[in-house]
């Protein structure tokens, strides 16, 4: 056996152990499948016969509930649009419970659907009952509107009566002011005092009565029509006593007629009483109706309880015979798994921890080894598998490595040294660069030293013709004359040396280290280096307004333009030079100038940019070469061409320093 799995090739080992986890799966799922049917035969079972009386109980009580809720509602019906819907839903759910009724009759009792029978003709008379209670409301109704009616009434004549009284009260106080000795007015006027209180007693008693009528009318419980006539027959034997006081005023005889009729409301037998006598019986025949109602209601639930619980019984059985079955289904099941489980840690051990998990981590550290570097690693080859196949590539693998990293190592050592010889070479070039860019520069201080050399005699003979006049001057104490002329002498002195710091400025040597440059002041400078060479010519150049700062070397760029000025000047000996520069494109990243003059353009020739290259006998022909070196060392560009009108066009690329 042993034997036999060191032969077995990895591939054919996992297909076997997938073969068989894949039986012992399929082996699993019919157990799970026949479990599954037995179940199914049996759960079928328990719902052909008992679902159907368990539906029908769980259906019948939610339409119980249902009934049960719109019932309640009823006391709280107050128009006749509420006791539409109200009677409507209750219909509905009537209909409901009969339709179930005959749809499952055979599976409910008898006495269910005569339950439900009797259920809808209580219906009936709850609704007729409520009827005859919605009418009696709108008879109290109107009741009330009467009693509001008279009270108002009351209002108005008793404001009538007051004003009477106290105007006539007011009067006779007036007269007894101006006669105070007449006792007889004084007493008529205690009598209008008495009749004022009295009127407002029987304010207070029409108030009274009017509260108690409408206290009956909305109160549905605390009432008794015994108290009410009590407390009426009370108040009318008080206001008989004090009425007759009264009789002298004509208003008084209206207040009398409507609290006799207020009073005629509460006493009358077919007025209020009747209609609290009527609504009492109303309620208790409600009550009584309700009451009924829920009875049937408790019996409808009963014999569905009834039927619920012959139902528990078989369902109680059946639950026993499917634990029963499930058990064993579920030993079954938990046995394969544990063989299944035994067999896959069996095959874990003998032989994937054993015969692949350590080959793989000798070869997994074999491969660590060799990437980290190291050379000499021994890989050790057993079995005829994929594995042992692995190794053998692998140590082929390593030995074709070795071989190669010393040829490489070889071509290293020779790449190096032609590396270094080429930096060597390279510091050379840029020094020879260097050196021809300032021996270019040195050419054309010294192409301008003959016309400087006018520009700096010519102050030097004028500040002596001063010297001499302010020596006169001192000699005859002409103070102001020698101020004059050694005024003059410093203007010349500083003309000499802002040339003299040009030729400077423009021969000194750069650091090579780009930066930021103000493009026009570059521009500006080149022009007045070449003061000497162009004044006489008048020559003249234009530039663009606003040029955004470029990146490079300002010296490096001066000698740029004043390689480039000086091939125009020269040019254009016999006629007056005109040179142009325009801005052709700008963006956030690059600008190119147009430079171009009214000279007679470029020679045809294909080594204009080759260096000694020149049309002028007395010229290095290094210029626009220098120019070149230097626009490709300050990351741009320099292009040579020409206009439609055949004149000469250098265009210049330059990198914006926002973007840099």
């Amino acid at each position: 056996m042993k034997k036999w799995l060191k032969r077995l090739d990895i591939s054919t080992g996992l297909q076997l152990s997938l073969i068989i986890s894949a039986l012992f799966c399929l082996f699993i799922g019919a157990v799970g499948l026949y479990t599954w049917h037995q179940q199914r035969i049996e759960i079928d079972f328990a719902i052909d016969q008992n679902f159907p009386k368990i539906q029908a109980a769980f259906r019948m009580e939610e339409q119980i509930n249902l009934l049960e809720n719109t019932l309640l509602n009823a006391k709280n019906i107050r128009n006749t649009e509420e006791k539409i819907k109200w009677f409507n839903a209750l219909q509905k759910q009537i209909k409901t419970l009969k339709d179930v009724t005959q749809s499952l009759n055979e599976d409910l009792n008898d006495e269910i659907p005569n339950i439900v029978i009797e259920q809808a003709n209580l219906l009936q008379e709850l609704s007729s009952n409520i009827d005859n209670q919605l009418i009696l409301n709108t008879k109290f109704n109107k009741t009330l509107s009467e009693i509001n009616w008279l009270h108002n009434d009351f209002r108005d004549e008793f404001t009538a009566l007051l004003q009477e009284i106290v105007w006539q009260q007011k009067t006779l106080a007036n007269h007894i002011t101006n006669n105070l000795t007449r006792s007889k007015q004084i007493e008529q006027l205690r009598k209008f005092q008495h009749e004022l209180l009295l009127l407002y007693d029987f304010l207070t008693y029409e108030e009274q009565i009017v509260t108690e009528l409408k206290q009956h009318i909305v109160s549905r419980s605390d009432y008794s029509l015994v108290a009410l006539t009590n407390s009426l027959n009370y108040l009318k034997n008080l206001i008989d006593q004090k009425v007759k006081s009264l009789d002298k005023h004509t208003s008084s005889y209206t207040i009398k007629q409507i609290i006799e009729s207020l009073l005629a409301i509460g006493e009358n037998e077919q007025s209020l009483p009747h209609l609290l006598t009527e609504r009492k019986r109303l309620d208790i025949s409600q009550q009584q109706l309700m009451n009924e109602s829920e009875l049937l209601i408790s019996k409808l639930r009963q014999q569905i309880n009834s039927q619920v619980g012959d139902n528990q019984k078989q369902l109680e059985l059946f639950h026993y015979l499917i634990n029963k079955t499930t058990r064993i289904n579920g030993l079954i099941i938990l046995s394969a798994i544990l063989f299944v489980f035994l067999f896959v840690a069996a095959i874990n051990f003998y032989y994937i921890r054993r015969r692949l998990i350590g080959r793989f981590q000798s070869l997994n550290q074999s491969v660590e080894r060799i990437i980290n570097g190291e050379s000499s690693v021994k890989i050790s080859v057993c079995g005829d598998d994929e594995l042992g196949r692995i190794a053998k590539l692998l140590r082929l693998f390593l030995f074709e490595v070795n071989t190669k990293n010393e040829e490489l190592e070889r071509r290293n050592q020779i790449l190096l040294n032609e590396i270094s010889e080429r930096i060597a070479i390279q510091e050379k070039l840029v020094s020879t660069q260097q050196e021809l860019i300032q021996a270019a520069k040195l050419a054309v201080v010294g192409q301008t030293l003959t016309s400087i050399n006018h520009e700096i005699t010519q102050p030097l003979n004028a500040m002596n013709a001063y010297i001499f006049s302010a020596k006169r001057a001192v000699k005859n104490n002409d103070v102001f004359s020698a101020n004059n002329y050694l005024e003059k002498i410093e203007h010349l002195v500083e003309r000499t040396a802002l040339v003299v710091k040009r030729l400077r400025h423009f021969s000194r040597q750069t650091k090579n280290i780009l930066h930021e440059v103000n493009l026009s002041e570059c521009i500006n400078n080149a022009w007045d280096l070449l003061e000497p060479k162009h004044k006489h010519l008048n020559a003249q150049v234009y530039l663009p307004a606003d040029l955004p700062n470029v990146l490079g070397d300002e010296i490096l760029l001066e000698q740029v333009f004043v390689n480039i000025f000086m091939n125009s000047l020269e040019a254009m000996q016999h006629e007056k030079p005109e040179i142009k520069i325009e801005v052709q494109y700008i963006s956030q990243q690059k600008m190119i100038l147009w430079i171009y003059d009214n000279g007679s353009g470029w020679p045809l020739s294909d080594k204009l940019l080759q260096p000694f290259s020149s049309s002028k006998s007395i010229n290095l022909g290094l210029g626009l070469t220098i120019s070149l070196s230097i626009m490709q060392q300050c990351q741009g560009e320099l292009l040579i061409a020409s206009t439609l009108t055949k004149n000469a066009l250098i265009i210049l690329e330059f990198k914006v320093v926002n973007n840099v």
